[in-house]
């Protein structure tokens, strides 16, 4: 039995192109990515969310995209031969040859 006005998963897919209707999957979570994900967030609490001090939680909100701006073109990273990550990015798709 349904609720009136709800859609099931199959009624909804019935809606989609065959296309939108194919499933993959996503590769499942790793050692090596759980431990690139958590580097990251330790990262992000040290030097954005405890590495100033902000009078309000909205200010706090309105650093970080100047944060993550930064953190992507400009601060050097260790594991990446001391490069921003946006220029190994560049580097991908053959900008910086």
């Amino acid at each position: 039995p349904t609720t009136p006005g709800a859609t099931s998963k199959t009624a909804a897919c019935a809606t989609c192109s065959p296309r939108a209707r194919s499933s993959t999957s996503a590769r499942g979570p790793t050692p090596k990515t759980n431990g690139k994900v958590e580097r990251y967030q330790q990262t992000l609490g040290r030097e954005w969310e405890k590495g100033l001090t902000y009078n309000t939680s909205a200010d706090r909100r309105a650093a970080l995209p100047h944060w993550l701006e930064h953190y992507n073109t400009r601060r050097r990273h260790s594991g990446i031969a001391n490069v921003p990550p946006l220029t190994r990015v560049h580097n991908l798709l053959g900008q910086n040859s």
